[in-house]
């Protein structure tokens, strides 16, 4: 396991040299399992839990091209013992040479009237990949949706937000102007 930036990040395998750290690196990195069937990268918000509605990842190597996932699924837990499949894909082949990257918005069932949080998140191959073989080679994955902070089993404030020193523009803003009063009620008077 490997604990980077608030998450921990676990694999079925490493192949070579590979740096763990580079699944969720912003930049397409070179991250690559052993050749397994069922090989999977598990990511754990540690003090957090997300609604996921996307997500999405690269699939890149500049020596070991041509491993891009066809068929994997993305699964998401709360406790780590029950898992939800957010996504199946079988022969996808969004991932290519020519585009290492991929997009994907997430449809799934939640409970009636209930919006699910996950803590947990594992990609799953479930089929061979493009070269025929059963590496999963991925890098730069991301979820996107609503975020829960979470302290001490607790929900607490917000974190900072990240990489605050890169984000500019955004002092002295005017405050947001107040919430405008409710309208007049018309005929002002009693009814009988």
């Amino acid at each position: 396991p490997v604990k980077r930036q608030g998450v921990l990040l676990k694999t079925s395998s490493t192949w070579g040299q590979c740096d763990l750290s580079d699944l969720t690196k912003k930049n397409v990195a070179y991250f690559m399992t052993l050749n397994q069937e069922g090989a999977w990268v598990e990511v754990d918000f540690l003090c957090g839990a997300i609604i996921p509605v996307a997500y999405s990842f690269a699939s890149a190597h500049p020596i070991y091209s041509g491993y891009y996932p066809r068929s994997w699924e993305l699964q998401a837990s709360l406790d780590r013992r029950t898992w939800k499949i957010l996504s199946n894909h079988i022969n996808d082949e969004t991932i290519s040479h020519a585009s290492p990257f991929g997009f994907w918005e997430l449809h799934y069932e939640n409970l009636p009237g209930l919006a699910q949080y996950f803590r947990y998140f594992r990609i799953i191959l479930t089929g061979p990949n493009s070269f025929g073989t059963h590496e999963l080679q991925i890098s730069a994955f991301e979820l996107y949706g609503r975020f829960l902070y979470i302290q001490e089993d607790k929900a607490g404030p917000p974190p900072p937000p990240a990489y605050a020193e890169e984000r500019t523009g955004f002092e002295d803003k005017e405050e947001l102007p107040a919430q405008p009063k409710p309208p007049k009620k018309k005929g002002g008077g009693k009814k009988r």
